[in-house]
């Protein structure tokens, strides 16, 4: 309510109460006669008397309302007059401005609210000027309140007139919008947040209109999964022209089941066929919008093509499968393990071979075979360290392991077992791969060859030893008594051939000791410059010891050998220099310190070795191709550097075609 229409409202209940109050003092005692009139003019006095005070009664009913409603509004009341001093204000509005109501009465508003000022004083000229009315005005700024804090309120300005129409002052109510204002801001915040994620997303996102499916936004990572024309421009067309085979495809009847139940749709792996370079996959969703009205909602398209992805997926696949077959045909076991030794990949031949139980293949690498009493060759038990997976996820590479691994029943399994670490291009571990080549049947012939050889050996020697004895008594029967000389060289012939067929027959059977590491040696310390002139005297009767010449340093110093190895090594090569040299020309046997090892070498002046033969001519029944009547089994050479590897030397060949061969082999100096 307005000061001047407030002033007006007190100015008439004053002159009622004052007309009421004159009149019972004019009448006295009388007044009970114009209570209770018995003429015309008491009458007309009581009522006039009555109406006043019903009047007044009525006057001051309506004030009490008026001012209990502008006290208790939640809004904003203030009155002012044309110099704009704050006539009346109501508690709410003062509390706004931070001050007591009457703080503001008699000041004006630019004593009260200095920072508002500039934006009120247009509005209120215009108010009092030309009795223009302002609703709905936006205002923000700061009070005594909170004169650090930006506030916000929304405003009405209408003018107060008096009964001539004169515009006297202004009524504003004012509402605090700032909590509305600041949810609005952060709303708008959020909403361009939203907005930049949903521009700059990797994934497609698109909005249909629900009714039409007419596209109403779209982001740009949409647009280049479309086809021509609808990479440029895509709002206002429908799905179904932009998405080729819409109706075909499957994704019409999609469409209407997520507008029918409003439950989203997702496929992480959609294949779509309509687009122009063929078959392609989605990573896709379709949300359904509700509207503020309740209609039909819209729809959100959220895509994200995954052909390559899948492609690549499938081709792991394809390439797995054929990985997969091609371990499954592989005849050998092979097993790969993660690092911690958990197996990820066991080959049919593998799981033939080993039978590992559910119970294995969930335990650790060393519990795995610590079940299965893994045995080396010689039968001691396989220490679980040296087990070659467990190496192998050590970062070490074990090869051609052989162990013997007992069966519950039958005959015991025999293995070739290789393993190696599997390194990421970073270097880090990623587990290992073990194989294992069954070589039972190997083992099994390798056993029935050493017994067969052990076999022959004997059976040929008993009867050779007997033809050697005899040929022996008979030898020296015609040298003692003279008998017919001429059987001499007869009884040499039978001999020579005796010796030769015992020293094949050892050579098939060191090659059999050798072959399986039975090669024994009982080394002793060996003068070689007394053993050489010793050797070259017994052999007389055997060899053309003339042929031979020593060439020994006197400070040759004594090896450590096997003795009766030594003389089979020695005579191997004597024997082959005389056999493929002129019997005119010397071999020559040196030997001489180096380091830690004496080398022996054995020159001779024959043929020589032509170079495509040397890189075998230590190989088990290798023969280089000579004349028909070269004797021999091919043993001799391979027995030759088995025997000296067994000493822990070395033994190599150097030989020029028709200028000779000189084998050369090094033998430990005794320590």
């Amino acid at each position: 309510m307005s000061d001047s229409r407030q002033a007006r409202i007190d100015t008439l209940l004053h002159l009622l109460h004052k007309t009421v109050v004159e009149l019972h003092a004019e009448l006295g005692p009388d007044v009970d006669m114009v209570l209770e009139p018995t003429g015309p003019t008491p009458v007309l006095l009581r009522d006039t008397y009555r109406a006043l005070q019903e009047s007044e009664a009525r006057y001051r009913a309506l004030y009490a309302e008026i001012e209990s409603i502008y006290q208790v509004t939640p809004v904003g009341l203030c009155v002012l007059d044309r110099e704009l001093r704050f006539m009346r204000i109501n508690e709410r509005l003062a509390d706004i401005n931070g001050l007591s109501v009457e703080a503001h009465l008699g000041h004006r508003v630019d004593e009260i609210l200095p920072e508002l000022f500039a934006q009120l004083l247009p509005i209120y000229r215009a108010v009092l000027d030309q009795g223009e009315s302002f609703f709905d005005v936006e205002i923000h700024g700061s009070t005594p309140k909170a004169p650090e804090r930006t506030r916000y309120w929304v405003a009405n300005f209408v003018p107060q007139r008096a009964a001539t129409g004169e515009v006297t002052g202004l009524l504003a109510v004012v509402q605090e919008i700032t909590e509305r204002k600041q949810a609005e801001e952060e709303r708008d915040t959020q909403r361009r947040l939203f907005q930049s994620v949903i521009d700059n997303a990797p994934a497609g996102i698109i909005i249909l209109q629900g009714d039409t499916l007419q596209a109403k936004w779209v982001n740009a990572a949409y647009l280049p999964f479309l086809d021509e024309p609808y990479r440029n421009s895509l709002i206002g067309i429908p799905a179904s022209i932009f998405l080729p085979n819409f109706a075909t495809s499957g994704l019409a009847a999609i469409f209407q089941q997520v507008l029918a139940t409003g439950v989203p749709y997702a496929n992480p792996e959609y294949e779509f066929s309509g687009f122009a370079r063929g078959v392609t996959y989605w990573h896709w969703a379709l949300v359904p919008l509700p509207t503020d009205t309740g209609g039909v909602p819209d729809l959100m398209i959220i895509a994200y093509e995954v052909t390559k992805q899948v492609r690549a997926r499938q081709q792991i696949e394809t390439l797995a499968a054929e990985m997969n077959a091609t371990l499954n045909a592989v005849a050998d076991g092979l097993i790969i393990y993660n690092p911690t030794g958990d197996i990820i990949r066991i080959n049919a031949a593998a799981d033939r071979m080993l039978h590992f139980t559910a119970e294995e293949l969930r335990a650790t690498v060393q519990e795995r075979w610590a079940a299965r009493h893994l045995l080396l060759p010689d039968g001691t038990p396989l220490p679980l360290d040296q087990i070659p997976s467990a190496l192998a996820l050590n970062g070490q590479t074990v090869l051609g392991k052989v162990l013997m691994i007992p069966q519950t029943a039958g005959t015991p399994l025999w293995v070739s077992a290789s393993a190696g670490p599997i390194y990421a291009p970073d270097g880090r571990l990623l587990g290992a791969v073990s194989t294992y080549t069954d070589i039972t049947p190997l083992h099994q012939l390798q056993e029935q060859r050493e017994l067969f050889i052990h076999m022959v050996s004997h059976d040929l020697r008993l009867p050779l030893t007997v033809v050697q004895g005899h040929a022996q008594l008979l030898q020296e029967d015609v040298e003692t008594l003279h008998l017919q000389e001429t059987m001499l060289p007869s009884i040499a012939a039978i001999l020579r051939a005796a010796q030769r067929m015992n020293g094949m027959i050892q050579d098939l059977i060191d090659s059999a000791r050798a072959e399986t590491g039975e090669l024994q040696l009982q080394c002793e310390l060996v003068d070689l410059r007394a053993y050489l002139p010793n050797y070259l005297e017994r052999m007389r009767t055997a060899i053309e010891v003339d042929r031979l010449h020593l060439a020994l340093p006197d400070d040759l110093p004594p090896v450590s050998a096997d003795y009766a190895r030594l003389e089979r090594i020695i005579t191997n090569l004597l024997t082959n220099a005389l056999k493929y040299s002129a019997p005119d020309t010397p071999v020559i046997i040196r030997a001489q310190r180096e380091d830690a090892s004496v080398v022996v070498s054995v020159t001779d002046h024959g043929r020589g070795i032509a170079p495509e033969d040397i890189s075998h001519l230590f190989e088990r029944y290798y023969r280089v191709n000579r004349d028909h009547d070269t004797e021999g089994i091919g043993l001799g050479l391979y027995i030759t550097k088995r025997m000296v590897e067994a000493h822990g030397g070395r033994i190599w060949v150097e030989s020029e075609v028709g200028q000779g061969s000189t084998f050369t082999f090094t033998l430990p100096v005794a320590t």
